[in-house]
């Protein structure tokens, strides 16, 4: 018989700087109702995105406008600046890791321009979500 594991902390910090915003109030339906994961939005008011863990970059978007990092305990934390943005095609963004890369917790993983994506994008909101949500038991 296998014994139940221990439940486990898991912190993750704030990967921008900015205003907190309820996931369920983002204006795009798949974050909104939670398609991909539940998590968190932020408005932000920095320009680098950071990782909020230590992990590897699992994926890259090939527009540079996500990423998602996954950490040793094989969470899978997707990071999604702005909305809409993938229609960009990758113009006001600069990726700083590339898939495979190994970061620590507050890495910067990409910079953006927040007046060019700002002016071409839906909006800055930017969405930290817990992709594989089955692996957490409560969020705090």
């Amino acid at each position: 018989m296998k014994a139940p594991q221990r439940p486990q902390r898991i912190e993750l910090i704030a990967p921008l700087s900015g205003v907190l915003v309820p996931l369920d109030s983002v204006p795009d339906p798949v974050f909104a109702q939670k398609m991909v994961g539940d998590g968190i939005s932020i408005d932000p008011t920095s320009d680098e995105l950071l990782s909020p863990l230590a992990g590897k970059v699992t994926q890259l978007h090939s527009s540079c406008h996500a990423a998602t990092i996954t950490g040793d305990n094989g969470l899978q934390v997707l990071l999604h600046i702005g909305l809409d943005t993938v229609l960009l095609h990758g113009e006001g963004f600069m990726p700083l890791v590339k898939e495979g890369d190994t970061v620590a917790a507050g890495t910067p993983l990409i910079r953006f321009d927040p007046i060019v994506v700002g002016a071409k994008a839906a909006s800055l909101l930017t969405q930290m979500v817990i992709a594989n949500g089955d692996l957490v038991t409560r969020y705090v």
